[in-house]
């Protein structure tokens, strides 16, 4: 339930930003395409 709530958390954060700085989203989005967030977690 925790990786849901953190995923749902993820996903508010990047609307929450999308209104305010479209290119912050970008990043964000291209490093969770990349896996970065998951590989962070994991180390």
């Amino acid at each position: 339930s925790y990786r849901i709530e953190d995923e749902y958390c993820l996903k508010d954060i990047i609307n929450n930003l999308n209104y305010k700085q479209p290119q912050v989203v970008k990043a964000v989005k291209n490093l969770s395409q990349e896996g970065y967030f998951n590989k962070r977690r994991n180390e």
